[in-house]
Parts: C-alpha cells; sequence; structure tokens
C-alpha cells in the first residue's frame, strides 16, 4: 500500500545518506537529509544527528572558506583582484545564506511537531541558534540573527538545568554560547564565567557520567577547558573551539 511504499522509499532516502557519511559527501547528504525531512513530522536521535552532521560539515566548509577570503582582502591591495574576490566572497556568502535558511526551515517545522519531546526540543533550538550564530559572522554586527543566536542559547541553559551538569546536550549549549560571548560580543568576561562555571559542575559531578555519553561529555569539557586557557591567556593567537 501507499505508507509501506513511503516507507521504504524513508529508509532508502536515509540509509543513502548514511553511505555519503562514509565517502564524506556532505553535501548530497544534506540533499537526502532534505528529502528525508519532507516526508517527517518527527526524528528520532539517530536522524537528528545525521541532519545535523550533514549541515554542519557543509556549512564549516563555507566558514572556512569565507575567513580565507575575507583575510585575503584584508592584505590585498590590487583593486582588480580584490573586486574578483569580493565577487567570489560574495558567492559563498549566497551559499551560506540557502543553507542557513533549509536549517531554519527545517528546524522550526520539526520543533512544531516536538513538543512533547523536551530533549527534541533543545536539540532544535542549540540547532537553530548554532546557524544564527554562523549567519551573524558574515552580517553586520548586532544583525537580527545574532539577536536570535543569543534568544536561542539562553532558552536552551535554561532548559537543560534540569539535566546533570555531565549532558553532552548541556554541555554543548554552554560551549556554544560562551563561544558567541566571545566572539560575537567581545565579552570575554561573560565567555570565561559561563564554560568556568560549566566546566567545574561538569568535573564535580563526573562520577555520575554514563557510559553512553562519556567520550562526548569528556570531549566537549576540553574544548571548554581549552577555550578556557585561550581567554586567559596573556596572549591571544590559540585556536577557538566549538561545535
Amino acid at each position: 500500500n501507499k505508507n509501506y511504499r513511503l516507507m521504504q522509499d524513508c529508509e532508502r532516502i536515509l540509509y543513502s545518506a548514511k553511505i555519503a557519511e562514509e565517502a564524506d559527501r556532505y553535501k548530497e547528504m544534506t540533499g537526502y537529509m532534505k528529502l528525508f525531512v519532507m516526508d517527517r513530522d518527527t526524528l528520532d536521535i539517530a536522524e537528528r544527528n545525521l541532519l545535523s552532521i550533514a549541515y554542519k560539515n557543509v556549512m564549516g566548509e563555507l566558514r572556512c572558506s569565507w575567513r580565507v577570503l575575507t583575510h585575503f582582502l584584508q592584505k590585498e591591495e590590487d583593486e582588480t583582484k580584490l573586486a574578483l574576490t569580493a565577487k567570489y566572497l560574495h558567492r559563498i556568502e549566497s551559499e551560506m545564506d540557502k543553507v542557513y535558511q533549509e536549517v531554519i526551515n527545517m528546524t522550526n517545522k520539526l520543533k512544531s511537531h516536538s513538543e512533547e519531546d523536551p530533549e527534541a526540543c533543545i536539540f532544535y533550538n542549540k540547532m537553530q541558534g548554532d546557524y544564527h550564530r554562523y549567519k551573524s559572522e558574515y552580517t553586520k554586527p548586532n544583525s537580527t540573527e545574532l539577536y536570535q543566536c543569543k534568544l536561542c542559547y539562553a532558552a536552551i541553559l535554561e532548559h537543560t538545568k534540569r539535566l546533570p551538569p555531565t549532558d553532552p546536550i548541556r554541555l554543548s549549549a554552554a560551549l556554544s554560547y560562551s563561544v558567541m560571548f566571545y566572539e560575537q560580543f567581545n565579552d570575554t568576561e561573560a565567555a570565561v564565567q559561563l564554560a568556568k562555571e560549566t566546566f567545574d559542575a561538569a568535573i564535580a559531578d563526573l562520577d555520575t557520567l554514563s557510559d553512553e555519553n562519556y567520550k562526548e561529555s569528556t570531549l566537549i569539557m576540553g574544548l571548554l577547558r581549552d577555550n578556557l586557557t585561550l581567554w586567559t591567556s596573556t596572549g591571544d593567537n590559540g585556536t577557538l573551539h566549538t561545535l
């Protein structure tokens, strides 16, 4: 029947996304996940993670390219080369806009059907906060996206207070929020305070960390520690860590 065929199609699309991930073909993976989400109102944990992995890798590559060209623009003096670089940079920003809008649209839809699943809501809010932050990196300061990003992260932190301090969702939300304070708001004090409070609480509760979350949680704790070292050092030349 129709429902059975639809289920088979969804299974094939999801498996294709997994194959694309194994082959490191993340742009194709986003295409499969977009198709998959079109016929679904909710996703399970594994499906949510596939959606996140696909788009994070595509956006990550674009953000890296944008940073390289932005740095190049600051050093280049030849007007012809500047114009060509600026044109290419605009093309990258257009691609980033497309990825950003796809993520926001999909997560809005999924979030609207996940009101009875607090963990899913937190996941989608976290994802939206991240992509608002990514867009704020290449738009004007104090942009709407930055304001939306701050709202998302603040709401997530409030919701995750009921989770253990070592929970990876709580840790990753605090990591992203602290990076936003540091990078977008130039507020080192707030970034350090949030990262330190989160890290110290997790260390104090380390004995309760489950085997299931051990690898992911300790990874994020390591990133928090590295950022704290960077932010509290006299120099500021290290590599900032986020998810």
